[in-house]
């Protein structure tokens, strides 16, 4: 941890004790495999996004051709809000937070 001493918790990682905040993992202090697990979640996120986009265009016009737009437009607000849901429970969730992380991205790019 960067400032303040950095003692062992329960959840396998770092807890900060002059910030009370976890630091992640144990190995926060190598940058290379921090910018390493950083750069893959997301080349993944994008990935998921851009390929969600992809379905979600041919889906979302072929669904409003049929339901009406109005019915597509709940649909995506759906989607989107439960993206954003995700979102905020991955920032809680140390251990599965980055899947999270990445189902909330595929949502998004749906819509």
């Amino acid at each position: 941890a960067a400032a303040g001493k950095a003692t062992q918790e329960g959840w396998g990682g770092l807890m900060d004790e002059k910030r009370g905040t976890p630091s992640g993992s144990f190995y926060c202090a190598d940058k290379g495999k921090v910018l390493y697990a950083g750069t893959r979640l997301q080349v993944h996120a994008k990935t998921c996004t851009k390929t969600a986009a992809l379905l979600g265009g041919v889906a979302g016009a072929s669904l409003a051709d049929v339901c009406g737009r109005r019915i597509t437009l709940m649909i995506y607000l759906a989607v989107s809000a439960l993206a954003t849901v995700l979102f905020a429970f991955g920032a809680g969730d140390p251990s599965g937070g980055p899947t999270l992380y990445l189902v909330g991205n595929f949502l998004q790019g749906l819509t």
